[in-house]
């Protein structure tokens, strides 16, 4: 027997779409026999095997699916192509082009998902923000902010996380117990941030950059080219490091320091320019530069 039936009754503002009624009790969901959902193209937006359900405030519509145990919610639309599967759960999203959402994995409080990004696991995304490009969000990870932007090729797994107002873009991965918060840009070829390491503040990094161990990244520093930080390293103020460096052990690069090569281990490095000649280009910059670059 199916499970709902497509009414006569059409969106007020999208009057391709139909709304459902159901044709017998979904406890797991709380949705009774004879009770109204949402609004939807086609039986094929809303599959009638399972516990999916879409509610009265929200749409499905294009070649959108939603099938399996998934459940919108709360004004949440998924359209062209995009799947919502498994126990996934949408509120107040809107998921579209050929994103995915499966597992446990949630969206809610006004989060956009689309392209090919995909969220799995239990991994979850909530805020104002943007998941976006081939982004991917697996394990415990997680987004939370208002006017985030992850995408590209970015993926987080482990119980990394993403907070505040962050801009991700390029090939990036975070993962393990990293997170990136506050106002930091990350727009790199290869990005590796991993351990418990975290990049906040205004921070920039770009390049190739791995920031390892339980290292810190904050202020208005920059990262970039192949530089490696590593161990309980901090680099903070409007520190630089960039080129091949490799800063690691208790270091920590400060006010307006550059480290362009070498290894830097257990020392305090500041306003001090460790690896720039003459003839560099990054000698001519002064300290606020590097920023107008990105």
């Amino acid at each position: 027997m199916p499970k709902y039936e497509l009414t006569d009754t059409r969106h007020p503002n999208i009057p391709e779409l139909r709304q459902i009624r159901a044709l017998q009790d979904i406890p797991l969901v709380g949705v009774y026999r004879g009770e109204r959902g949402g609004y939807v193209k086609s039986t094929r937006n809303l599959s009638q095997v399972g516990n999916c359900w879409i509610d009265s405030s929200s749409i499905a519509r294009g070649n959108s699916r939603v099938r399996g145990n998934a459940r919108v919610s709360n004004s949440s639309r998924i359209e062209d192509n995009a799947i919502v599967e498994d126990s996934a759960r949408v509120s107040r999203s809107t998921v579209y082009g050929n994103a995915v959402v499966s597992n446990c994995a949630k969206l809610s409080y006004g989060m956009t998902m689309g392209d090919h990004a995909s969220i799995g696991d239990r991994a979850s995304a909530a805020g104002e923000s943007y998941l976006l490009g081939h982004a991917k969000l697996t394990g415990n990870s997680y987004i939370e902010g208002s006017g985030t932007v992850v995408s590209g090729n970015t993926e987080l797994s482990g119980d990394a996380f993403v907070r505040g107002i962050v801009f991700i873009v390029g090939n990036v991965k975070i993962s393990d117990h990293a997170s990136v918060i506050d106002d930091a840009r990350i727009d790199g070829t290869d990005v590796q941030i991993s351990g418990h390491a975290y990049v906040a503040g205004k921070a920039v990094i770009t390049g190739e950059v791995k920031i390892l161990g339980s290292s810190k990244v904050r202020g208005s520093s920059w990262v970039s080219g192949n530089a490696v930080i590593d161990g309980t390293t901090v680099v903070e103020g409007d520190a630089w490091v960039g080129g091949t460096a490799h800063v690691f052990g208790s270091s920590r690069v400060y006010r307006c320091s550059r480290v362009m090569s070498g290894d830097v281990e257990d020392r305090q490095v500041m306003d001090e320019w460790l690896g720039v000649g003459d003839d560099d280009a990054y000698f001519s910059l002064t300290p606020t530069e590097p920023h107008a670059l990105v």
